[in-house]
């Protein structure tokens, strides 16, 4: 496995909020700061499994029950 630093890792994350957060508009609508806030503190395994997720929500409630 290659070495990945702490930069990259934080882009990486910043990638994927990005992509949830441009998917969950879409999907859901507007997106409150509360679930933005818990969105940032998730791991990048955690924000993967929350984009497959996303595939199947049809209201912010299921952001919230994820």
């Amino acid at each position: 496995m290659p070495y990945v630093t702490s930069g990259q890792r934080i882009e990486t994350k910043r990638e994927l909020r990005g992509l949830i957060s441009r998917l969950l508009q879409k999907r859901v609508g507007e997106v409150p700061e509360n679930a933005e806030v818990s969105i940032k503190a998730l791991s990048c395994s955690q924000l993967r499994s929350l984009i497959e997720a996303i595939l199947d929500f049809t209201s912010i409630d299921d952001l919230h029950n994820w």
